[in-house]
């Protein structure tokens, strides 16, 4: 291990090597951009500007953009093996510990971060918890956050890797052990070497306001920040949490490459499917397994991955299934990309069917794919909804039966009515 002059030296070895790469680089690859209005366009971030908009170079010209007319952009694949804190308000940041593990301090956790900088200290109060060197196999690694986030529990929870869970209240984590004090009143230690993961109490938690406009940043060494408000300039972006937590981060690595990987806003006028309630839902076993449906996790409750991207947003199917939606207000129209989830590999054949009603009770068709098999890639749909007051989602078998047939209906979306936005 470096020692911290040492640290500081490579890092200005890094940083100088950046200056002397190729000004082409400035601005990255170009990643698909997907608008409202369902165009799709391949762009190049540029930055964010002070009031908050992006510019984005597509076919050689610059054009901003707000979040408002924004989807998406980029495809964010990196998937992290280091440590992750996941916080109240959402956010998920990745850990460099090449040269200083993370700590427990008091009421503080500190730690070092590649994109957001060194010696972070954030208050316990926003942490839900911490996963320490997450396996490679990306199911597995779904798993263990599930089981952070989702597990009830009335104290600190310390999850081993050998499956077993102790109780009680975390007095301070440093880099060979864990202070746990016991329901008991006693002080134990735990070898930090035999933790999975420290679930913190969810009762002692400031919960973040709920808010309407958010935007999602996913950052090139595994970080998923949320953002409430955000700005930039020619450097670095600045976002902040719903928490009130300012982090701030450049657009490129010591290395030069891409840090920013991809954007998705909720502010873009666009009401995601996931986040509503469905009126019915229907399975039909191929032979005895039922499957439920799944909103923003695929069919076994993973990540949704299809085509080597990650989503944060969609719903998960597996056929025979049909899922089916009333609407109070009008919408123009539903859009989505359609694939089969990459946990199935090269297996898993459906066929994707959208019905709509126009109120009248009479189901029609209104939209049927090809086969979609695993490995295929994804397929992006646009179906007009004017006059529709109910919309079904249906995934049908294809080949072999329902073998592997993990369908994703990915960035699941309606488009409110120009009257009614």
């Amino acid at each position: 291990m470096f020692r911290h002059h040492d640290r500081s030296r490579w890092r200005l070895w890094v940083v100088a090597l950046a200056v002397l790469l190729p000004s082409s680089l400035a601005r990255g690859e170009a990643e698909t951009l997907i608008a409202v209005d369902a165009d799709r366009s391949e762009a190049k971030l540029v930055r964010c500007e002070a009031d908050g908009s992006w510019l984005f170079e597509i076919d050689g010209k610059d054009r901003h953009w707000t979040m408002d007319q924004l989807v998406r952009w980029g495809e964010p694949t990196k998937t992290p093996h280091s440590s992750l804190l996941y916080l109240s308000d959402g956010n998920a940041l990745a850990v460099d510990e090449s040269f200083e593990p993370l700590k427990i301090v008091g009421e503080q956790v500190i730690f070092d971060s590649t994109s957001l900088g060194e010696q972070i200290t954030l208050p316990l109060s926003v942490l839900e918890g911490i996963v320490f060197r997450l396996p490679p196999d990306v199911q597995q690694r779904d798993q263990i956050i599930d089981r952070l986030r989702t597990t009830e529990r009335s104290a600190d929870t310390i999850l081993l890797k050998n499956g077993d869970e102790i109780q009680g209240t975390v007095g301070g984590l440093s880099t060979t052990e864990l202070a746990l004090q016991t329901a008991s009143g006693n002080t134990i230690s735990v070898p930090r070497k035999n933790i999975l993961a420290i679930a913190l109490n969810p009762a002692l938690l400031d919960q973040p306001k709920q808010q309407d406009r958010l935007l999602m940043v996913h950052l090139a060494d595994g970080s998923r920040i949320i953002a409430s408000d955000w700005k930039g300039d020619a450097k670095k972006v600045q976002l902040k949490t719903p928490s009130g937590l300012v982090l701030k981060t450049h657009y490129r690595t010591d290395s030069g490459t891409a840090n920013l990987l991809g954007l998705q806003s909720s502010d873009s006028h666009v009401v995601y499917l996931s986040d509503l309630e469905p009126v019915d839902y229907r399975h039909r076993p191929y032979l005895s397994v039922a499957w439920p449906y799944r909103s923003d996790h695929n069919v076994i409750g993973s990540r949704l991955r299809s085509g080597g991207t990650l989503y944060e947003k969609g719903i998960g199917m597996h056929s025979l299934a049909s899922l089916t939606y009333q609407f109070e207000k009008p919408y123009q129209r539903f859009d989505a990309t359609l694939g089969i989830d990459d946990s199935a590999g090269n297996r898993g054949s459906v066929i994707f069917r959208l019905y709509v009603d126009d109120g009248s009770g009479k189901w029609q068709l209104r939209y049927q794919s090809d086969i979609i098999r695993g490995g295929d890639g994804t397929t992006p749909i646009s179906v007009d909804l004017s006059g529709i007051r109910g919309l079904s989602l249906m995934v049908d078998y294809a080949e072999r039966g329902d073998e592997m047939d993990r369908a994703n209906w990915l960035d699941a979306r309606l488009l409110p009515a120009k009257d009614n936005e």
